[in-house]
């Protein structure tokens, strides 16, 4: 009988030492993957930013479309540091960029379809007005206030 006892103690012990070791582990885990992820961002930021002043439209537009595919992976997986109201505003700020560079080359429809996405995906958020011309004010300022702008060429190497 003291033996069955003694490997039910030992069996629920075990147990117990697994499930707070799997918790331990997972929330160590998390914070480094929360800063993977961060890196990653910064890291996709600067190829955005270097084909925008360094690369051709189409180049640009191509890093613009690969950031919205990353984010709508992002979407799927939410954290606490990139959470899903921060993926939608992200994905506005892109559109809206992608729209910019659009029209610069032209491509007036391509333009249009792009800021009409960043208008529908800005509802989301719930700012007092998401009309296209605004939104592309707003990157522009956000852009001008965070010094995202290159000081010695200007966009697409013109």
């Amino acid at each position: 009988m003291r033996t069955r006892y003694v490997l039910l103690l030992s069996g629920g012990t075990l147990c117990a030492g697994v499930a707070l070791g799997a918790l331990l582990a997972r929330h160590a885990l998390k914070a480094y993957l929360m800063m993977a992820h961060l890196a990653y961002g910064a890291g996709f930021s600067a190829y955005i930013d270097v084909q925008h002043f360094k690369g051709t439209p189409a180049a640009y537009e191509a890093a613009l479309t690969d950031h919205l595919h990353e984010l709508d992976t992002s979407a799927q997986w939410p954290t606490d540091a990139y959470p899903k109201n921060l993926i939608a505003f992200d994905r506005v700020i892109t559109y809206a960029r992608m729209s910019d560079s659009q029209a610069r080359r032209g491509a007036n429809q391509e333009s249009a379809r792009s800021l009409e996405t960043a208008a529908a995906i800005c509802q989301q958020l719930n700012w007092k007005s998401c009309s296209g011309p605004e939104i592309l004010a707003l990157v522009k300022r956000f852009d001008e206030h965070y010094g995202l702008k290159s000081s010695d060429t200007e966009p697409h190497a013109r």
